[in-house]
């Protein structure tokens, strides 16, 4: 690796323990002029001179409609692939720029072991990604039902009443892993859930 970028000292102090390898913190400016909050993914290539760098968190990436817009974005251009499925697939069709692989950043949150609870959270969604039959009449699918838009407080003392969460929903799994929780994470309608874990 010629040089290494950290989104924050956090991040540089475990890459250093991983992999021995130094790296620089970054932090993107946002440049307040050009930052539109409401812009559309897909008018990011008709708007390709407004970004200088374009670096692309560890993401899930996968189909010909997203390799294209990637590929048609102009800049330095750095992604980071959460599982090796997106890893392998970007690597082999992405035309340019740089690609790692790199832990889900849910996993950089730091909670407080919480062995108290009962009772079990089934979590499961309720959108196009569940591929279940049926779903357990007592489901609370954190995330649709809000929990998404809130502080994250909010969905770790939420969490934090059950012995046991049922899921399908990767960062609900994540959450509740990191507080001891006894996670059964199902499949998703696509390779997400079982590629990262």
């Amino acid at each position: 690796v010629d040089k290494a970028y950290s989104v924050s000292k956090y991040l540089k102090d475990d890459l250093k323990k991983t992999s021995n390898l130094d790296s620089k913190v970054v932090y993107n400016k946002i440049e307040k002029i050009r930052f539109n909050k409401k812009i559309k993914g897909s008018n990011i290539i008709k708007k390709y001179n407004l970004y200088r760098e374009i670096i692309i968190l560890p993401h899930t990436i996968f189909g010909g409609k997203q390799i294209d817009i990637l590929n048609n974005l102009s800049g330095d251009i750095t992604i980071f692939c959460r599982e090796r499925v997106s890893f392998n697939f970007v690597k082999q069709n992405f035309l340019k720029g740089n690609v790692y692989l790199w832990h889900d950043c849910a996993f950089y949150n730091t909670f407080s072991k919480s062995s108290d609870g009962s009772g079990v959270l089934n979590a499961f969604r309720k959108d196009k990604e569940s591929i279940l039959d049926s779903i357990p009449n007592a489901n609370n699918d954190l995330s649709y039902n809000g929990y998404a838009t809130k502080p994250l407080d909010e969905l770790i003392n939420s969490m934090k009443q059950y012995e046991e969460i049922n899921t399908d929903r990767l960062h609900v799994a994540i959450c509740a892993a990191l507080l001891g929780k006894k996670v059964n994470l199902f499949p998703n309608s696509y390779y997400k859930n079982e590629a990262i874990f």
